[in-house]
């Protein structure tokens, strides 16, 4: 499996395709092209398999809504998508890995995604609330999550993780 950066304002068609049979509603794949578009996508990664597009990930700024200063850079990740002939052999975790590293080289000092404590917690994440970071859109406890990139980085940080606006256009 090779694992490229995926830096264009268009998002490929094989890649926008990817996304959409992974997801019940196309509304991932436009905000993936909506955040390119934008420049939004602070990492942009993309597997494949004999020249084939079998999984994406994407990182995107994140604000914490704190009146502690200064405030880390972040990143929320979202959406990441693998193809269902390559499940269970590590691209997702592959991709979220690397995504992490290249992550911090830009300068981000944590991380954040909405999703399942049993799948991110093997790429290092946490329940967001142990560091008093909230997600603005409903969801359990647990399933938002931090990633601290930066050791200490979120050390007196709380409150609201607010991502970029166009995942206020996604479809609930």
């Amino acid at each position: 499996m090779e694992i490229a950066t995926l830096s264009v304002i268009e998002v490929p068609s094989d890649v926008l395709a990817l996304i959409k049979s992974c997801f019940d509603s196309p509304g991932e794949a436009r905000l993936v092209a909506a955040l390119h578009a934008a420049g939004a996508a602070t990492v942009s990664l993309v597997a494949r398999e004999q020249g084939k597009v079998v999984g994406h990930c994407l990182f995107s700024p994140v604000t914490l809504q704190t009146p502690n200063e200064p405030q880390p850079f972040g990143v929320g990740l979202a959406p990441v998508c693998v193809a269902e002939t390559a499940r269970n052999k590590r691209v997702g975790l592959s991709l979220v890995c690397e995504g992490l590293e290249a992550s911090r080289r830009a300068g981000a000092a944590y991380a954040v995604v909405l999703g399942k404590l049993s799948y991110y917690s093997r790429a290092g994440f946490i329940p967001a609330h142990r560091f008093g970071l909230r997600s603005i859109y409903p969801a359990p406890e647990d399933a938002f999550m931090a990633l601290e990139l930066v050791p200490g980085s979120l050390t007196g940080q709380s409150g609201f993780v607010h991502y970029h606006p166009a995942f206020d256009t996604l479809e609930s």
